[in-house]
C-alpha cells in the first residue's frame, strides 16, 4: 500500500495505490500479478474488473479473472500461467522511500520463457510513473494496459500530442483530471478501448451479475526485451493544470527518466544488477538489495524444474544451477 498521505485529516480524498504481486496459492487466483490500483479524490481511478460471480463458465466471470481485468502487461494476448507448478513464482523484490519519493520492484515468471519486472515509483503528492520491463528468450508481443473506473472517460488531449487525458462523465470545472504519458521511445501510440464484445476489453462488474462498460488504455511494443515507461498525474478539483512532459531511455540495465510536471522535475534513474539496483534521484540515492531474497531464491530454483529455466535476453541467460543446486544470476 502507498499513500500521499497516512493522517486522519483528508484520507478520504487522498490518494493511495493498492499492488498486488504474490502467487501464493491457487484459492480464488486472478491473472493480476503485478496489478495495482488507484484511489482518490473521493473515488476508484485505476481498478481492476470486480468479480461478476461465482460462474466460472461464465464468460464475463472469466474476464474478470482474465488479465484484461487487470492492469498488467499482456504477452502474446494470453493469460498468465497460474496452474499450481507456478505457485512462488511471483513477488515483491523490493520497496523503498525517501525525500519525497516511494516506491516498490516486482517481478513474475508466469509467462513461459519471460522475465515480466514492474517498476512503480510515486511522487507525493500527485504523481506515478510505472516502469515495465520484460526479457524474453523469443520475440513476443506486450500490450501495457490499464483499466480506468467506469465513471472515467478517457481520450486524446487535443492540446498536447500523445497525452491522455482522463475526466469524469460529470465533469466539471471543480472535477480532478489524469493525465497519462508514454514517455519510452518507439512505444505505439496508446489506444482507448470501451464496451468490446469479442474478446471482452473494458468492462467492470461493480456489482454482482454486473457489467458497465469502461475505458481500457493499451500500448503495445513487441521484441525480445521490451520497455514501458508510464507517467499519471492526478490533479486535484479547481488545481492549475501539470502536464507531464519527460522522455526515458533503458539500455538493457540502466533506465533514465526525464520528467517535468509543472515545472517541477521528477528525474531519477534506475540501475539493475544482479546482486543490487539503486534508484538514484535529485535528491538521493537509494539502494536496495534484491538478490538472494527468499522469494527470488524460490523462484528461481522452482524456475530450473520448468520448461522456462532457460530465460534469456540481450545480455545472456539470466541464471545458471551451480553444483549444489544453488541457482545463480550470469
Amino acid at each position: 500500500m502507498i499513500r500521499e498521505r497516512w493522517d486522519r485529516d483528508g484520507l478520504r480524498d487522498s490518494l493511495h495505490c493498492y499492488f498486488t504481486a504474490a502467487f501464493n496459492t491457487r484459492t480464488h487466483k486472478h491473472h493480476d500479478d503485478m496489478s495495482f490500483t488507484i484511489f482518490g479524490f473521493g473515488r476508484e481511478i485505476l481498478t481492476d474488473a470486480g468479480r461478476h460471480s461465482y460462474n466460472y463458465t461464465d464468460p464475463h466471470r472469466r474476464y474478470c479473472e482474465s488479465v484484461y481485468g487487470h492492469n498488467v502487461v499482456i504477452v502474446d494476448r494470453a493469460d498468465t500461467d497460474t496452474r499450481r507448478l507456478n505457485i512462488g513464482k511471483s513477488g515483491i523484490t523490493s520497496a523503498f522511500t525517501g525525500k519525497g519519493v516511494t516506491g516498490v520492484d516486482a517481478v513474475h515468471y508466469l509467462y513461459p520463457g519471460v522475465e515480466s519486472r514492474r517498476l512503480l515509483v510515486f511522487f507525493p503528492p500527485h504523481v506515478f510513473v510505472v516502469f515495465d520491463r520484460l526479457v524474453c528468450d523469443r520475440e513476443i508481443s506486450a500490450t501495457q494496459q490499464f483499466l480506468f473506473a467506469p465513471d472515467w472517460r478517457v481520450a486524446p488531449d487535443d492540446a498536447h500530442a500523445g497525452l491522455l487525458r482522463a475526466t469524469l462523465a460529470e465533469h466539471s470545472a471543480d472535477s480532478p483530471t489524469v493525465f497519462m504519458s508514454q514517455l519510452m521511445p518507439g512505444t505505439a501510440a496508446s489506444r482507448v478501448i470501451s464496451g468490446q464484445r469479442d474478446p471482452l476489453v473494458g468492462w467492470v462488474s461493480r456489482q454482482h451479475g454486473s457489467f458497465e462498460s469502461a475505458s481500457a488504455v493499451h500500448s503495445d511494443a513487441a521484441g525480445q526485451s521490451v520497455a514501458f515507461v508510464t507517467a499519471f498525474v492526478f490533479q486535484g478539483p479547481g488545481e492549475a493544470e501539470r502536464i507531464p512532459v519527460g522522455r526515458s531511455e533503458w539500455d538493457g540495465s540502466t533506465l533514465q527518466c526525464a520528467l517535468s510536471v509543472g515545472g517541477q522535475s521528477h528525474d531519477f534513474t534506475f540501475e539493475t544488477g544482479p546482486v543490487r539496483s539503486r534508484i538514484r534521484f535529485r535528491e538521493s540515492a537509494i539502494e536496495s538489495s534484491v538478490w538472494p531474497t527468499p522469494f527470488e531464491y524460490r523462484s528461481r530454483r522452482s524456475l530450473a524444474r520448468s520448461p522456462i529455466s532457460n530465460v534469456s535476453g540481450e545480455t545472456g541467460k539470466i541464471h545458471k544451477r551451480e553444483a549444489n543446486g544453488d541457482l545463480r544470476l550470469v
